[in-house]
């Protein structure tokens, strides 16, 4: 990103104007998420420090962030956009894939490069009737991202008449150190090994899925 708008600024792609930037990582928490909103949200002609106003008019507003690029996962990007949405800042992710984002009436300045849930479900789905998988699995985890994912694939799947073999939700953050993980993920297991799917399609984060993935290794699911 950083490396991307140097190059531009040395280009003549826009002329007498000058990119700035400010990166922060929220560290995939919504909370330090939020705080971040909130600061790129600062009236610069305001005279308190670090303090949203409260307003009934914005079309006077100015931020000094004209743009905000990210949040990577889904459930983040939702709560940020809430916050930006009151201002209009516009919000660009080139992750979040959640189809709710794509509610213009709830996040009118949010936008993003990738195509929602509501394109790949269904691709993932025709996938599944181009393999002959009959009977697929699905785990998602308790969030916006994996609770809304695997509804939208299951409405895909009915239409295509595939069978759902089984449907877990899991919690949106695993810990390989937490006991309650382990148990879920044991029963978990036992649930894959005694279905029929074919096939297990997981929604969550990427951190998650590794989880996942790993367990299965060690029970001999997968090689």
């Amino acid at each position: 990103m950083i490396h991307s708008i140097e190059m531009i600024n040395k280009s003549p792609l826009l002329p007498n104007v000058t990119l700035g930037y400010e990166i922060y990582d929220t560290c995939g928490d919504v909370t330090m998420a939020i705080k971040t909103a909130l600061k790129f949200m600062e009236d610069q002609r305001d005279s308190f420090e670090n303090c949203f106003p409260l307003r009934s008019d914005y079309s006077n507003y100015e931020s000094n962030v004209k743009a905000v690029i990210g949040e990577s996962y889904s459930e983040i990007s939702i709560a940020v956009a809430r916050l930006l949405t009151i201002a209009l800042i516009p919000q660009i992710s080139y992750s979040s894939t959640s189809e709710v984002l794509s509610t213009k009436s709830k996040f009118p300045s949010f936008l993003r490069t990738i195509p929602s849930d509501a394109h790949q479900t269904k691709a993932i789905a025709l996938l599944a009737v181009n393999e002959r998988w009959n009977s697929i699995g699905v785990i998602g985890s308790n969030d916006e991202y994996g609770k809304y994912g695997i509804e939208g694939f299951i409405d895909h799947a009915t239409k295509y008449k595939l069978c759902i073999a089984f449907k877990e939700i899991l919690p949106a953050l695993f810990s390989q150190n937490d006991t309650e993980t382990r148990s879920v993920l044991n029963n978990l297991m036992k649930t894959i090994d005694e279905s029929s799917a074919e096939a297990v399609l997981i929604f969550t984060k990427d951190a998650n899925v590794q989880i996942i993935i790993e367990e299965a290794k060690a029970v001999h699911f997968i090689t």
